[in-house]
């Protein structure tokens, strides 16, 4: 029996805000996302993650795929703003540097909206004072087309009429072998995926949502590293007959339940085409497992099975 002693000295500090900053339908998962998607060629993995993103409710997508071309149809479920945000070379690793950068200027955007909505507010206060004069400034920034104009945000605006932050996310497929998956600055780029597009003030950050498709879960030859497993928020695994991968699997994210339990749910929910098991490291509090078949069946194991 371990016994304590408390001190009144020393309390921890929570601060408010959560990692998981963005609204999702309630049955969704939260956001930001660093999953995995884990399944043979052929097995549904495109299909299953660009329906999670439409659902999630992502409002801009970018991509990593050398073969995003022929997935044409499944990534029209995507909301993609401009061409200019996919990228076929997989062993461009500077386009990661490129997505941090136009998530910045999101941010900017954003900032430069707030401000033009204050000094809008200002112009209309003058416009409706017949004692005061328009400054010529004010008239040049809302002056366009014949008409003033209000300042628009193309990712809309919440029920108290202020900008919503862009919801992005990023779809890396097809990328097994290639140098984004080795390099340090994709570790890097995945760690602070939550803190991209960060301000000075208490804005909260833009931050990116990261989806990693990939035929094995572990290998020698350009699998998925370590490193990105212990940071997988979450994970989808198709049907895979490799006995020892099945078990690797169960290894490192089976901690709520019994390996052998994590096994038969893997079986039951892979059973049929295109059917996989969602793991959720931080489930709302609504869902009533971790554990899911597909997006839409959670399932329940037995007290005797879960592991305290």
């Amino acid at each position: 029996m371990i016994k304590e002693v408390k001190h009144k000295g020393c309390p921890m500090v929570i601060p408010e805000g959560s990692a998981f900053a963005y609204e999702t339908p309630p049955e969704m998962l939260k956001s930001h996302q660093l999953m995995g998607v884990f399944g043979k060629r052929g097995s549904g993995k495109s299909l299953s993650c660009c329906n999670l993103i439409k659902q999630m409710g992502y409002t801009r997508s970018f991509i990593i795929s050398p073969t995003a071309s022929s997935n044409s149809e499944l990534m029209k479920l995507l909301p993609i703003v401009d061409k200019s945000d996919i990228y076929t070379d997989e062993n461009d690793v500077g386009c990661l540097k490129d997505i941090e950068n136009k998530l910045d200027l999101m941010r900017d955007e954003m900032a430069e909206y707030k401000s033009n909505m204050k000094k809008y507010k200002d112009f209309i206060n003058i416009v409706n004072n017949p004692s005061q004069s328009v400054p010529d400034d004010m008239l040049m920034l809302f002056y366009h087309n014949g008409t003033f104009n209000q300042p628009e945000w193309r990712y809309g605006l919440d029920s108290n009429g202020d900008p919503k932050p862009p919801h992005c996310c990023l779809l890396c497929d097809d990328l097994q072998m290639s140098a984004i998956m080795t390099s340090r600055k994709t570790a890097q780029f995945c760690l602070r995926h939550r803190h991209h597009g960060s301000s000075e003030d208490n804005t909260p950050s833009i931050g990116i949502s990261i989806f990693f498709l990939q035929q094995t879960y572990r290998s020698s030859n350009g699998g998925t590293p370590k490193w990105m497993r212990s940071q997988f928020t979450s994970a989808i695994f198709f049907s895979t007959a490799n006995e020892l991968e099945k078990k690797q699997i169960a290894l490192e994210l089976s901690g709520e339940v019994k390996t052998q339990t994590f096994l038969e749910m893997l079986e039951w929910a892979t059973k049929e085409p295109y059917g996989f098991l969602l793991w959720d490291g931080h489930k709302k509090s609504i869902h009533p497992s971790c554990f899911r078949k597909g997006f839409n069946t959670f399932l329940l194991p037995s007290d005797k099975d879960t592991e305290l």
